[in-house]
């Protein structure tokens, strides 16, 4: 790999809203830096969200959102996280060069600091170049998660699951369980209330005032779905899928101590799986259910 520096050629410009709707040359959309998401993390926690377009010599090749807070009125910290992203056809020495310069945005002497979190792999070419000495690597958990590619026909995504999971999904196919798909926000709340409940999970992940404050904001393109199931009229199940544009990921699930010993958890994944191939869309990403 011969890299050759350009980075006068590479340009961050500010926008009011990111529009991949006109691109369909994206691998790596994801919730972290979809427009629904980061405005809700922002109002949150109080903090600045800004989205941007990336250019290389006026064409233009990407998209990334930073989301900002000033601490004590004296420094700001950008975090941009599994960013930017990046159209297919981008050549690795321009990606490496889109990433050089994502590094000059952070700033000692402005007391602006950079914290991103790129959606590319400890091991890639990309990720040697972002080790300087102008960089510290925190020593935080990697992001870990499963993509499944909703390309394959039902049976090879059948075959591709782990045994156990395969098991636990014939085993509840075969209680006969009917499962409602909805959007409604009242449905959406009522499982946010029976999650939060649910002793045996850690919250410190989970903001249910974001995942509501994402509801208020969502599109047709990013949406936040709730595939349920339930037995004698009452709800033994629940999962929270998202949908931005291409992608799907998987927030979280709920099941009743009767929907465990039925396994619904792995037949609600599997009926999410099946619409969404049935609507186009791409990649399924569990969000660290591995």
């Amino acid at each position: 790999f011969g890299f050759c520096s350009n980075l006068q050629g590479v340009k961050f410009r500010r926008i009011n809203k990111i529009d991949y709707s006109a691109l369909n040359d994206f691998s790596n959309i994801n919730l972290l830096q979809s427009n629904f998401y980061t405005i809700s993390k922002a109002e949150t926690e109080n903090k600045i969200v800004q989205p941007h377009k990336i250019l290389i010599n006026d064409n233009l090749v990407g998209f990334f959102h930073t989301i900002s807070k000033k601490y004590l009125k004296i420094f700001s910290i950008l975090r941009i996280n599994r960013g930017p992203i990046i159209f297919n056809s981008v050549k690795l020495n321009d990606r490496v060069n889109i990433y050089l310069k994502l590094m000059k945005i952070g700033n000692i002497f402005k007391l602006r600091f950079l914290s991103i979190a790129p959606d590319i792999s400890f091991n890639s070419i990309e990720s040697l170049f972002l080790e300087n000495p102008r960089t510290i690597k925190l020593n935080l958990s990697n992001w870990k998660s499963l993509i499944i590619d909703l390309g394959k026909s039902e049976t090879e995504l059948l075959f591709d699951l782990k045994p156990k999971w395969r098991n636990s999904l014939r085993k509840s196919q075969k209680q006969n369980l009917k499962i409602l798909h909805t959007s409604e926000t009242n449905e959406i709340n009522t499982l946010l209330e029976f999650y939060i409940q649910d002793q045996r999970r850690d919250f410190k992940k989970l903001n249910p005032d974001l995942i509501k404050k994402m509801k208020s904001y969502e599109s047709e393109q990013e949406k936040l779905h709730v595939f349920k199931t339930f037995k004698n009229g009452v709800d033994i199940g629940a999962i929270l899928i998202s949908r931005q544009w291409t992608n799907i990921i998987y927030l979280i699930g709920w099941s009743s101590e009767e929907g465990r010993k039925l396994n619904v958890n792995y037949l609600l994944l599997w009926e999410a799986l099946i619409y969404f191939k049935s609507k186009g869309i791409k990649t399924f990403d569990l969000g660290g259910l591995i």
